[in-house]
């Protein structure tokens, strides 16, 4: 029971030492009654699809959509190129009810934050399901970035993220520096 509570009352932030290699990981923990860490998408570019397989089937790649970022690296801005992406559809040719998954190009510009300002980049993984008829839609995300420009401290971030409709949160945020 003691275990239990203690277990309960732990704060949604984790910080460990890696052992003889100097590093600090710290993980954040972002409920989904959280505003989300995604807001005001962009679309930049719409990209190419195409379908295959009678129409059941449809492959994407090229779009780009920018979002502003507000999470435990801080705000900024975020975006996401489809690399490609792959759907299985109910109806042929429609776009309404579907699952798939694809791969994503992650940049995050972050302006202010609590490890100082710069550019991570990095590949993600993004799987969904939806059915438009029933305003269902649903989205899963696995991604690793490393900075790439600017002065952050860090040398990676992990983060695993829930979409519902237009709301996004990456629920878990590892940072290693």
């Amino acid at each position: 029971m003691l275990l239990t509570m203690a277990i309960m009352a732990t704060s949604q932030f984790g910080t460990a030492k890696a052992w003889g290699k100097g590093l600090t990981v710290e993980t954040y923990i972002t409920p989904t009654s959280e505003p989300s860490t995604f807001t005001n998408m962009e679309p930049l570019a719409t990209g190419s699809e195409k379908y295959v397989r009678d129409g059941t089937l449809r492959i994407a790649h090229g779009s780009v959509k920018k979002y502003d970022y507000n999470g435990p690296l801080g705000t900024g801005t975020f975006l996401l190129e489809s690399l490609i992406s792959i759907t299985k559809e109910a109806i042929p040719n429609s776009n309404l009810i579907g699952t798939g998954g694809g791969i994503y190009k992650y940049t995050l510009e972050i302006d202010d934050g609590p490890y100082g300002t710069g550019t991570l980049k990095g590949i993600g993984k993004l799987n969904w399901a939806f059915s438009l008829p029933a305003f269902e839609y649903e989205l899963w995300d696995k991604a690793k970035m490393v900075p790439v420009e600017g002065d952050l401290n860090i040398k990676w971030v992990s983060v695993e993220g829930y979409m519902f409709l237009f709301d996004w949160w990456w629920t878990t945020t590892t940072v290693v520096s």
